[in-house]
C-alpha cells in the first residue's frame, strides 16, 4: 500500500517531466526550427523541473522518517519498560512508563457523602511526609461521578515544583472541605455540665463568672466557639478553673 501510494504521487511528476522533454526537443513541429535539439535554455528547464522533483523526493524521505520516529508527548525520564526489544505486541500497547519529576500530581478517594463540599480551586489538600507538614495545595480536578459500587468520588491537586516527592509515595493528607474563621478557647478552658451543655469560667470585677458556650470544632488543642456574642470583652479562666464557681474572686496573674 505504502508503495502504490508513493507511485500514484510520483508518476504524475514524472510524466510532466518526460511530456516537457519531450516538447521541448520538438523545434521542428513546434516552433518551426530547422533541427530537433535541446538547447541550453531547453536543459536548464529541464534541471528546474528536476530539481522539483528532488525536493518532493526530500520531503517525503522527511515525512517518512518523521513518522518512523515515535516521541513522547511531554519530556521525562522513563521510570519502566513494559516490553522488551523484538517482543510482540498490537497497536496502542504501551511499552514505557514516562514520568516528570516535576511535575506530580496527588489523587485521594473521598466518602460520597463529601461530594457537595468537594470544589475544585476552593477546596485544599493539606499534604504531609513521613511527619513533616509539606504544604496546602488546591484541588484541581474534582470527579464529576461517583463509583457506584464503593459510593467514593475522586480528586487530584497538582504539586508545586519546590514540593518534592517521589512518584508513588503514599502521603498524609487533610482535605479542608470548609474553612471559616471564629474565636476559641483552649480545649481545657471547657467544662462538661451534667445536662450536656459546656461552660467556661470569665473574670468580671475581680469575679468568677460562668458563661454558658457552644462548642465546635476542635483542633491543634483549641475548641471554636459558635456563640462568639457570650465571649466579649471578656477573659477566660483557663488554668484553675475546676477550683472556681459563680461568684469566686479571681486575682489575675498573667494573660
Amino acid at each position: 500500500i505504502v508503495k502504490r501510494n508513493a507511485v500514484m504521487k510520483e508518476l504524475p511528476i514524472l510524466l510532466l517531466i518526460s511530456t516537457a522533454l519531450v516538447v521541448l526537443f520538438l523545434d521542428v513541429s513546434l516552433a518551426n526550427g530547422s533541427n530537433n535539439e535541446i538547447t541550453r535554455a531547453d536543459a536548464i528547464v529541464c534541471l528546474l523541473f528536476f530539481a522539483i522533483f528532488v525536493y518532493y523526493l526530500i520531503a517525503m524521505a522527511r515525512k517518512k522518517l518523521a513518522d518512523s520516529c515515535v516521541s513522547a508527548p511531554f519530556d521525562g525520564v522513563s521510570s519502566r519498560k513494559i516490553r522488551q526489544k523484538n517482543e510482540f505486541c498490537a497497536a496502542g500497547t504501551a511499552v514505557l512508563k514516562i514520568e516528570q519529576p516535576g511535575k506530580m500530581r496527588i489523587a485521594a478517594v473521598l466518602n460520597g457523602v463529601y461530594y457537595p463540599s468537594g470544589k475544585t480551586g476552593r477546596t485544599r489538600i493539606e499534604i504531609s511526609f513521613a511527619g513533616k507538614k509539606l504544604g496546602t495545595v488546591p484541588v484541581t480536578i474534582c470527579s464529576p461521578v461517583m463509583d457506584p459500587l464503593s459510593r467514593t468520588f475522586e480528586i487530584k491537586a497538582d504539586l508545586p515544583p519546590a514540593m518534592t516527592l517521589p512518584s508513588g509515595t503514599l502521603c498524609d493528607i487533610r482535605v479542608v472541605l470548609n474553612e471559616h474563621r471564629a474565636p476559641a478557647l483552649p480545649e481545657e478552658a471547657l467544662l462538661f455540665r451534667q445536662n450536656g451543655t459546656f461552660a467556661a469560667f470569665a473574670v468580671k470585677d475581680g469575679r468568677a463568672v460562668e458563661q454558658m458556650l457552644v462548642p465546635g470544632i476542635t483542633r491543634n488543642g483549641y475548641t471554636e466557639i459558635r456563640n462568639p456574642e457570650t465571649m466579649r470583652q471578656l477573659d477566660f479562666i483557663v488554668s484553675g478553673q475546676y477550683f472556681v464557681s459563680n461568684g469566686t474572686p479571681v486575682r489575675v496573674n498573667g494573660k
